[in-house]
């Protein structure tokens, strides 16, 4: 009996030393490496204590990577494991296998260089495009602004062919991208539990300041919000946030220019950008009816004119005759194809031009060939109510 026992307690510890993979042959991860190791999908189940890696693979109180629906394989459980029942005695009876390291710290360039959607950032700071240089600051936070945004926010000119998937570059001669990013920059390293608790007002790179605002677990940056935080470089901190911040000094000051019947300016306002407008009433233009206006925008986000549409008022030579000046009627003559009005006009009583023109009549032939003293000018003059329609 007593020989059975030792058996089976040198069987226990050869069991126990086979769970530990020699310290030369472990392997060693990042906290980001190992929460790829969190047991879903058929992928191996890591755990880490007191930086050591263990495999939880195939323990039957690990599986699919959850231990009492509660812990989720791919974490570091150092602090987790002191409160379970049986602490960290569990450990003898899964496979130590590596070690947990620290992840390496990159400097401010590499760190943005590293997160997706932001490499071709990172490329025109270094070939020089954008001449930032994030070394120059001990402490740094940037708030990286989202691509897609700048499409959507006020104060931008967006090219037509715009397309976010296509980086960064786009932009370049469209906005000032260094002034952009340095709006985005403070001479601080702000983790987001600073920005929860800290100052409403922070200082940018460019004298500027931002706002911060708290509401439940979200933080704003001028309304904007950050959806990801703390991502840690040499001399400071990342965030992203899902808008663009625009610098107070960039011009937001647009011109909405309205034009009517060849082009005479009708009126012009300036506005800022988003800002929405009503139409002037277009101005009466003898002969001419107004049709509508050539945009029906009415949020402005850059300089535009706007033009009234007009179409010509024409009339045939039968319905001329009806405005003859008898009896009440108005008096219109026609001259070289153009209806003028001479209603009420003391030269014109009843219609009538001393006693040789005749108002409801085309009198180009006959007032040509008058020898009229006074000229063509006693008619253009006149108000004009419509065009000859000569066929």
């Amino acid at each position: 009996m007593k020989f059975l026992l030792t058996i089976l307690t040198v069987l226990t510890l050869v069991a126990c030393s086979d769970n530990t993979v020699p310290e030369e042959e472990m392997i060693e991860l990042t906290i980001e490496e190992l929460s790829v190791f969190d047991g879903t999908n058929g992928k191996k189940a890591y755990i880490a204590v007191d930086g050591y890696i263990y495999d939880v693979t195939n323990d039957p109180y690990w599986r699919d990577g959850i231990h009492q629906g509660m812990f989720q394989a791919g974490q570091d459980l150092s602090d987790e494991i002191l409160s379970s029942p049986h602490g960290k005695s569990y450990l003898d009876r899964v496979p130590k296998i590596g070690r947990l390291i620290e992840t390496p710290v990159k400097d401010m360039l590499s760190t943005i260089a590293s997160i997706d959607g932001y490499q071709s950032l990172a490329s025109l700071v270094y070939s020089g495009q954008i001449s930032i240089d994030f070394s120059t600051y001990d402490n740094l936070t940037i708030f990286l602004p989202s691509l897609e945004a700048f499409e959507l926010t006020n104060g931008f000119e967006i090219p037509d062919n715009f397309d976010p998937n296509e980086g960064f570059d786009q932009l370049l001669g469209d906005i000032d991208l260094f002034d952009v990013l340095r709006y985005h920059m403070v001479e601080q390293t702000l983790l987001l539990e600073a920005l929860r608790t800290g100052s409403s007002q922070i200082e940018t790179t460019t004298g500027e300041f931002l706002t911060i605002t708290v509401d439940g677990d979200d933080v704003f940056v001028n309304d904007v919000l950050i959806v990801e935080s703390d991502i840690i470089a040499e001399n400071g901190v990342v965030h992203i946030l899902d808008g663009v911040l625009v610098p107070p000094s960039f011009d937001l000051s647009v011109t909405v220019t309205f034009k009517g019947l060849n082009n005479k300016i009708i009126t012009t306002e300036t506005l800022e950008i988003g800002d929405t407008f009503t139409f002037p009433t277009p101005p009466s233009e003898g002969g001419y009816r107004f049709i509508s206006w050539d945009s029906d925008i009415t949020t402005i986000s850059e300089d535009i004119t706007i033009t009234a549409i007009y179409e010509m008022i024409y009339m045939t030579l039968e319905e001329l005759s009806q405005y003859d000046g008898q009896d009440g009627a108005n008096a219109y003559i026609a001259y070289n194809g153009v209806v003028y009005d001479v209603t009420g006009n003391p030269n014109w009583p009843n219609g009538v031009h001393r006693g040789t023109f005749y108002a409801g009549q085309d009198i180009t032939e006959l007032f040509q060939a008058s020898g009229a003293p006074h000229g063509a000018s006693n008619i253009t003059n006149l108000p004009i109510v419509a065009f000859l329609q000569t066929s």
